[in-house]
C-alpha cells in the first residue's frame, strides 16, 4: 500500500538559545515594545491591542535565530515578510496586563492569501506562568486544540491559518511578547 500525506499540523517549540555575546537585551526590547504604535484598522480581529515594533537588532537577532534554527533542525527555508499587501508590517508585539488574555483568528487575509504569512511566530519575552492554545481541525474531527504551557524566552510557530489564544495572564505583572509572520522563500 502506498500512501501520501496530504496535509500536517505542526507545531513547533523550543528555546532561544542565542549564543555568548549575541545575547538579547529584553529590557530594550521591552523599551521598544512599551513605546510601539498600536495597530489600527488591524484585519485580524483580536480581543487586545497589537502593537508594531520597530526593527531593532534584537528584533533582528530573533528573526536569525528562528530562521537559522528552522533550516538547521528542519530544513526548512522561511523568511519574514516585511511588507505585505495588507499592512506595511508583519512583527507586532502584545502587552498582556493583569487580567487581559488574547485571542486571535489567524494570520490569513482571505481574500489575499498570496501574501499572507505561512507561519505564526510568538516569543515569550518576559511572561508569568500562562498558556498557549492552538486550535485546528483533524479531518472530520473539527475544533480540537493544543495546551502548551508558555515558558519565558521560549519560541511558537504553527501555520497562519489557525487560531490562537494566549490565557489570562493572573500576576501582576505585564507578559511581554513578540510576535511575526513567516513564509516560505519561494
Amino acid at each position: 500500500m502506498k500512501v501520501r500525506y496530504l496535509t500536517e499540523t505542526n507545531l513547533y517549540f523550543d528555546t532561544l538559545d542565542l549564543p555568548k555575546g549575541y545575547e538579547l537585551d529584553k529590557e530594550d526590547l521591552i523599551h521598544d515594545m512599551i513605546f510601539s504604535k498600536e495597530v489600527k484598522n488591524n484585519l485580524y480581529p483580536t480581543t487586545t491591542k497589537d502593537y508594531f515594533i520597530e526593527h531593532s537588532k534584537n528584533v533582528n537577532r530573533i528573526y536569525e535565530y528562528i530562521r537559522d534554527h528552522m533550516q538547521l533542525q528542519l530544513n526548512s527555508n522561511i523568511m519574514n515578510r516585511k511588507y505585505f499587501a495588507f499592512s506595511k508590517e508583519i512583527d507586532w508585539c502584545n502587552l498582556l496586563y493583569p487580567t487581559e488574555e488574547y485571542h486571535s483568528n489567524g494570520l490569513i487575509n482571505p481574500v489575499d492569501l498570496k501574501h499572507s504569512p505561512d507561519y505564526t511566530v510568538i516569543y515569550a519575552v518576559k511572561t508569568s506562568p500562562c498558556f498557549l492554545i492552538v486550535y485546528y481541525d483533524d479531518n472530520r474531527r473539527a475544533g480540537r486544540s493544543y495546551k502548551l504551557d508558555i515558558k519565558e524566552n521560549e519560541f511558537y510557530i504553527f501555520p497562519s491559518t489557525l487560531k490562537y489564544e494566549i490565557t489570562r495572564n493572573n500576576s501582576n505583572d505585564i507578559n511581554y511578547f513578540y510576535c511575526m509572520g513567516l513564509t516560505h522563500n519561494e
